[in-house]
C-alpha cells in the first residue's frame, strides 16, 4: 500500500489540485509531473502537485526538476533555479517510500513464516501425542523428522528476513540523515546566494 501522505492516485490528484484527470494526463505527458506505478496504481507524488497548485497559471508551469536560464547581467551570481530543490525533495521522497515498501514487504513475510512455524510447532505436537499412542512409530517419527527439518528451514528463512528488515531500516536511517544533511546545507547555499545578491 502506498503512503497517502507523501503521494496521491490520479483521480484523488486531479481533485486536488483542481483539474480534471485529462488535464492531469496531458502534464505528465509534458513532463510537468513525474509518475510512480505500485501495485497497478498511478501515483503522483503530493510535492510536485503543490507546484502546480500554487501557480497562478498552471499551463506555463515548467516542468519539474529540469533548470532554465534566466536573463542576467555578468555582475549578477550565478542563478539557482528553485524547482532544484523540490525536485531534490521529490526524489528523497520517492528513495524512502521504496525503503518503506521494501520494509512492509520483509515484515509482512517474516509474520507469515511465524505464522507457518507456529502451526507446524502444533503439529509436531499433535504427531508426537499420537505417536506415544499409536503401534506405527516409525511412520510418526518420519513425519516428526520431515517436520523438524521444515522447521529448521523456516527459522534459517525467519533469521534472513530479519537481517533485511534491519539492513533495510539501517538503510532507510542513513538515507534520511544524509537528506536531512543535504536539505540544510541548500538552504545554507540559497542563504548565502541570497545575502550575495
Amino acid at each position: 500500500m502506498y503512503d497517502e501522505t507523501t503521494f496521491l492516485n490520479r483521480i484523488d490528484a486531479a481533485k486536488y489540485i483542481g483539474v480534471s484527470t485529462r488535464t492531469l494526463d496531458r502534464y505528465v505527458a509534458k513532463g510537468k509531473l513525474s509518475i510512480t506505478r505500485e501495485n497497478g496504481h498511478v501515483l503522483l507524488l503530493i510535492t510536485e502537485l503543490d507546484v502546480i497548485k500554487n501557480e497562478k497559471n498552471p499551463s506555463v508551469t515548467q516542468v519539474i526538476g529540469k533548470k532554465s536560464k534566466p536573463k542576467h547581467t555578468e555582475d549578477d551570481s550565478p542563478y539557482t533555479e528553485p524547482n532544484t530543490d523540490i525536485a531534490l525533495q521529490n526524489q528523497f521522497a520517492q528513495e524512502i517510500h521504496k525503503y518503506k515498501v521494501l520494509y512492509d514487504d520483509a515484515k509482512q513475510e517474516l509474520e507469515k513464516k511465524d505464522e507457518l512455524l507456529r502451526h507446524m510447532h502444533y503439529q509436531l505436537g499433535i504427531l508426537e501425542t499420537e505417536s506415544k499412542s499409536k503401534i506405527p512409530v516409525l511412520e510418526a517419527e518420519n513425519e516428526k523428522q520431515m517436520l523438524e527439518k521444515n522447521i529448521a528451514t523456516l527459522e534459517a528463512e525467519k533469521t534472513f528476513l530479519l537481517e533485511d528488515i534491519k539492513t533495510a531500516r539501517s538503510g532507510r536511517s542513513i538515507f534520511f540523515i544524509v537528506s536531512l544533511i543535504l536539505l540544510f546545507l541548500l538552504f545554507i547555499f540559497f542563504l548565502i546566494m541570497g545575502n550575495i545578491v
